[in-house]
């Protein structure tokens, strides 16, 4: 099994493309180019990630791509969710998302991970390695510490914007280069 992170697909949200010079004529070409790459490079029992704003579409064009996908599907929600957290038990179930939560911690091995849609400046023991991955920001600006964004335009992982998912272990090892946060949470309390 290998575990995914992304954000900020848009799928169906027209304006993106120019907006952040995605490399697609269409909607329908950049929808269908996030579905084959994700379907060509996730396993079925393959967990993906999406740190928010999934998706600009109405419920059922939304439900037609998380169908399509391969592996199993989590959303942490952004600010353009508020379609599906509306509608929530929509999108819940076999072949749906798994699970849609607002912010998330994850744990493999011994690396910990905060996972939220927005850039966090300090997050829960960060100071001592916790790692934080987010989006929203389309690679506009690079973090401090062991964050990164993730989403699909972001370029900081792998140094050029793929409009991919990054794998976990393409994420540990750019945080290898990354320094720990240095601060004390007991400065601040």
């Amino acid at each position: 099994m290998n575990t995914w992170f992304t954000s900020d697909t848009h799928y169906f949200h027209k304006n993106i493309i120019k907006f952040t010079g995605r490399p697609w004529a269409t909607v329908e070409d950049m929808n269908e180019a996030f579905i084959e790459w994700n379907n060509k490079n996730v396993a079925e029992n393959d967990v993906v990630w999406y740190l928010g704003d999934f998706s600009f579409g109405t419920v059922e064009q939304t439900l037609s791509v998380l169908k399509r996908l391969k592996g199993h599907q989590n959303l942490v929600s952004g600010n353009h969710c508020k379609g599906i957290i509306k509608k929530r038990n929509e999108f819940i179930g076999p072949g749906l998302f798994e699970s849609i939560q607002r912010e998330k911690e994850l744990r493999f091995g011994e690396h910990q991970f905060y996972l939220h849609h927005h850039p966090v400046l300090a997050w829960e023991n960060s100071h001592y390695g916790r790692m934080h991955l987010f989006g929203h920001v389309h690679g506009e600006f690079e973090m401090t510490g062991k964050s990164v964004d993730v989403g699909i335009d972001s370029p900081w992982v792998t140094g050029k914007k793929e409009f991919r998912p990054f794998h976990l272990d393409e994420l540990l090892a750019y945080m290898k280069t990354k320094p720990t946060l240095e601060y004390s949470e007991r400065k601040n309390a």
